[in-house]
């Protein structure tokens, strides 16, 4: 199943929507959005880390969207270690 959320650099404070399935591992977006969407990951150095704005946690980048219970809607911050 297909689910839109929002990816926010917390450095930068750039955001764009994206839409992705949900069977996805989540660190497959990330290295897709480092390889296709630079200005987005703009100022983030070695390894990125990720957390739900809705939950207050941090995800795991091996598992995938629906493990993780990210949903539509749902706001993933990205910052540097």
């Amino acid at each position: 199943m297909k689910i839109t959320i929002t990816i926010k650099n917390c450095i930068s404070n750039r955001e764009c929507n994206i839409q992705v399935d949900n069977g996805q591992k989540i660190g497959t977006t990330i290295r897709v959005l480092e390889d296709n969407l630079a200005d987005v990951m703009e100022g983030l150095s070695g390894n990125v880390k990720v957390k739900s704005q809705r939950t207050k946690r941090r995800i795991d980048l091996n598992r995938n969207y629906e493990h993780e219970m990210i949903f539509s809607g749902d706001i993933l911050l990205l910052c540097s270690e």
